[in-house]
């Protein structure tokens, strides 16, 4: 039950925001963001919503990721805002 709300995020080596860990009923609104994976370019999510299936044996225990009900809306996304 997090907002995150009017943030700028540029300029990262991978994910921007990343919700992982069983994370539920999230809004990611207004927010703007760009140039994400610049360190590792494969890994350069800007909105990442729950875990890789081959992280889930140390992320969640083996466990599926259940990352539901979350919002993603009005938002500015990529590299040339």
């Amino acid at each position: 039950h997090n907002i995150i709300d009017g943030i700028i995020v540029t300029k990262v080596g991978e994910e921007a925001i990343h919700l992982r860990k069983f994370s539920k009923h999230n809004t990611i609104q207004n927010t703007t963001i760009s140039h994400t994976g610049l360190k590792t370019p494969d890994y350069g999510e800007v909105i990442y919503i729950g875990t890789a299936y081959s992280n889930w044996p140390k992320i969640t225990n083996g466990e599926i990721d259940k990352c539901d009900s979350n919002l993603v809306i009005n938002n500015k996304l990529g590299p040339f805002i």
